[in-house]
């Protein structure tokens, strides 16, 4: 059943920072004294002396009320296995629409639990997995590890309800990383979208999530992932393949993919720690709406793979960074703007092949004031989708960015530059960028191959160390200036 936990006590000059109120949020001390006057306070409140107990939020069912332990010992394997439990607090809590408190202690958990709603919703609050305070390693904390015998193991959670799901502060430990005669492929939280849900975003905040091979996988539309920390994963993120009309429940998506229905992620302030992929959309269609922002890519191959539009790419710092293409564009981007960033590669090792990659048609697309260093071959590359020519590549600027050491490594081709095309473009802006190239094969900062030309465009104020000057005259183009060439 629901309960109240009375788990802490806090001062009211703490109570900014900890108090919860309804689905969530920020309460001030007289607008907990309103809410207590009214029966929805989530806490007991001593308005003498104006002390607040703090502890599980109001309307929640506790995993050890229906038999979990959470005795477990990854080291010795020894512990109760609290599936069965777990998957029971999760059924009443959707019965009940409350949510899903784990008290501190190390979880087994040996096959995926499912949360389905079955169509009739979960309130209006949604359902939230839940444990005191943040996710952290070496102290008190909520730990769910996944222990599986199955070739192809099922997700450990397995999402599929229309209505709001939010995790908050859990570890989850799969059996790890994924290799050909190691662990199985696993993934940590599996979102499925079973209807039309628009503007309900799924929610993952101030997890740790380590050891699968996919951390999170959504299909379908809205998600929002704030604060979390991925571990030794394949894929930190994935976006996949748009739910179909049989998935589940039969009713499918009505929303359009191709017309702006996969959109609304929220992405900011993670870090990702040795995983190949940060984020990866293998969808076949582009997301809309990614905001990508303040992100640590610490020990990695990239931080973004995929299709997007309408999406902002910023202030995110890539240190440490191996092979592959840190931001890696495919098929197409569409008015986005790529800002801020800082791309480097390892300063000893594999290197990234590129820093910013764009393999397809490219329209509206902005690149400014980055730093992208240590890079195997191009800062900035633009070629065509699986080497077929005719994509677009127009209406793009690259301004105030700082490229430095590049071409390292490579002297497969005699042809390296800041800037790449791999042909001819049109409408494109190069100002006020800071090239520093490595000599090795580099001889202009700005190029084109395969007989391209830079049409209608503007190559002006940028400085370089290249042998030659900013830009190869011969990729001069119709009504094209340039300050800087030969």
């Amino acid at each position: 059943m629901a309960k109240q936990d009375d788990d802490r006590m806090t001062t009211r000059r703490n109570l900014l920072s900890t108090a919860v109120l309804g689905a969530g949020g920020l309460a001030t001390f007289a607008a907990l004294r309103g809410a207590r006057a009214h029966g929805q306070l989530p806490v007991e409140v001593d308005f003498e002396n104006e002390e607040v107990e703090v502890g599980p939020t109001l309307g929640h069912v506790s995993v050890t009320d229906y038999g979990a332990v959470g005795d477990y010992d990854p080291g010795s394997g020894t512990g109760t296995d609290d599936t069965a439990a777990i998957q029971n607090a999760i059924n009443a809590a959707i019965r009940e629409k409350v949510s899903v408190y784990f008290p501190v202690g190390t979880y087994k958990v040996t096959t995926g639990l499912i949360l389905e709603s079955q169509g009739t919703g979960l309130g209006g609050g949604g359902l939230m997995l839940f444990t005191d305070g943040r996710a952290r390693e070496g102290g008190a904390a909520a730990i769910l590890v996944f222990v599986s015998s199955a070739q192809e193991p099922p997700p450990l959670f397995d999402v599929r309800c229309d209505s709001q799901v939010r995790f908050s502060g859990l570890i989850l430990k799969g059996p790890g990383k994924p290799t050909v005669n190691g662990p199985p492929n696993t993934t940590g939280i599996r979102f499925h979208k079973n209807a039309n849900a628009d503007d309900v975003d799924a929610m993952v905040t101030g997890c740790c999530i380590s050891g699968f091979g996919t951390g999170i996988l959504l299909r379908g539309r809205g998600l929002r992932v704030e604060s979390n920390l991925f571990s030794h994963c394949v894929t930190g993120l994935e976006f996949g393949e748009w739910p179909g009309n049989s998935d589940y429940d039969g009713q499918g998506y009505t929303a359009n993919p191709a017309s702006g229905g996969a959109r609304g992620y929220f992405i900011s302030s993670n870090r990702s720690h040795t995983c190949s992929d940060f984020v990866k959309n293998t969808g076949e269609y582009p997301l809309w709406g990614l905001v990508l922002t303040n992100n640590l890519v610490d020990i990695g191959d990239r931080l973004f793979q995929g299709a997007c539009r309408a999406s902002l790419i910023a202030n995110n710092v890539v240190c440490h960074c191996g092979s592959g293409t840190i931001i890696h564009f495919k098929e197409l981007v569409f008015e986005t703007t790529v800002t801020g960033n800082v791309l480097s590669g390892a300063w000893s090792g594999d290197k990234p092949t590129y820093g910013i990659g764009i393999q397809g048609t490219a329209v509206d697309l902005t690149i400014s004031n980055n730093v992208i260093s240590h890079i195997k071959k191009d800062a900035i590359v633009f070629y065509d989708y699986n080497n077929q020519s005719g994509d677009w590549h127009q209406d793009i600027a690259i301004t105030g960015n700082a490229v430095r050491n590049i071409a390292l490594d490579d002297t497969s081709v005699s042809a390296r530059g800041a800037v790449r095309f791999g042909h001819s473009a049109d409408r494109v802006a190069i100002t006020g960028n800071s090239f520093r190239v490595q000599t090795n094969g580099v001889e202009y900062a700005v190029l084109c191959w395969n007989n391209g030309t830079l049409n209608h465009s503007k190559i002006v104020g940028n400085v370089t160390n290249a042998d030659f000057g900013v830009m190869k005259g011969a990729c001069i183009g119709t009504n094209t200036i340039c300050d800087d060439h030969d």
